[in-house]
């Protein structure tokens, strides 16, 4: 049974190196304009859909359910586009190459994508929690309430 459950817990928890702070808050923030992700169906098509940073990125896979955004999907992973974004403007080359080796063609290609990101976000989030923790030192409290 300790097999089973550690398999589980390689299988949900993907493995990425720890980043610095302000890397990891990079990583999250929002994009200037010019970097924005436009999806589009194929060349000269555009869907209209803008993601303006990772987590509004996530939130578009996850409501990528008509043939429309099907084809979109397709049409980027195919390309490298997702991968392109994700390693250049975004910041994240571990996650640009987890999302590089998923398969375009795969039936619940939507649903890969969204997962892969949305763990990415978590274990960024989770340290940016852990980076906001304030020592227990009391006269770095007194410090931090005078100042």
């Amino acid at each position: 049974m300790k097999l089973k459950s550690k398999s589980k817990r390689a299988k949900s928890t993907p493995s990425y190196s720890i980043l610095s702070q302000q890397k990891t808050k990079a990583i999250l923030r929002d994009l200037p304009l010019e970097t924005h992700f436009h999806f589009y169906e194929e060349i000269g098509k555009p869907t209209g859909q803008v993601a303006t940073n990772l987590i509004d990125f996530c939130s578009k896979l996850t409501s990528a359910q008509s043939p429309q955004s099907q084809a979109s999907l397709i049409f980027h992973m195919k390309r490298g586009d997702f991968a392109a974004w994700i390693k250049q403007a975004v910041g994240d080359s571990e996650l640009a190459d987890k999302i590089s080796k998923i398969n375009p063609n795969s039936y619940s290609l939507a649903e890969k994508l969204r997962q892969t990101v949305n763990d990415r976000i978590k274990q960024l989030k989770d340290a940016v929690i852990e980076y906001s923790i304030v020592p227990e030192d009391r006269d770095t409290m007194t410090h931090v309430e005078l100042a």
